[in-house]
């Protein structure tokens, strides 16, 4: 199991600051134990964490994007609950607010992804191992470097066929 990322650095003050928003961005449990909302408090600063912000900045975006889902995720269950007592109207509008609410999450996490550099230049280039040890040992070269590169099918010419 990997290890979860520290939040960025920030100062207590801040940092409690940013967790009381979370708290009461959250909506309440379905069971009202304190127990239940302790719970669900840790599980959406676990949440906050696995986002992996780097500055106040990402932190306050990830904080949007924990509540957002928290939203839709309740939206969802209280359009079980309509349907359950057969309220139609109540039930498509809590749908819609899911969606809509997911959609804010899931745009929220694609603009925090897009100001990162990719995952890929921060780690080290592999290379790979020479064609002898990939193919067991043998001293002949591959196939793959004698052929050279083959330029796939277009695209688009595959995308056309199957419209046909």
């Amino acid at each position: 199991m990997s290890e979860i990322a520290s939040p960025p650095p920030l100062s207590p003050t801040l940092a409690r600051q940013i967790f009381a928003e979370l708290c009461e961005s959250l909506p309440p449990p379905s069971a009202g134990t304190p127990e239940a909302r302790h719970a669900k408090q840790e599980l959406a600063k676990d949440a906050v964490v696995a986002l992996q912000p780097a500055d106040a900045w990402e932190v306050s975006l990830a904080v949007r994007i924990v509540s957002a889902n928290a939203h839709a995720i309740e939206s969802l269950r209280l359009a079980s609950l309509a349907l359950t007592n057969g309220d139609i109207a109540e039930r498509t509008r809590c749908l819609a607010q899911a969606a809509s609410m997911s959609r804010q999450s899931t745009a929220a996490i694609a603009c925090c992804s897009a100001a990162r550099p990719p995952a890929t230049s921060r780690l080290p280039k592999r290379t790979p191992p020479p064609c002898s040890e990939r193919a067991g040992g043998s001293t002949r070269p591959c196939r793959r470097s004698q052929r050279g590169r083959r330029n796939p099918r277009p695209l688009r010419r595959l995308l056309c066929r199957s419209r046909r």
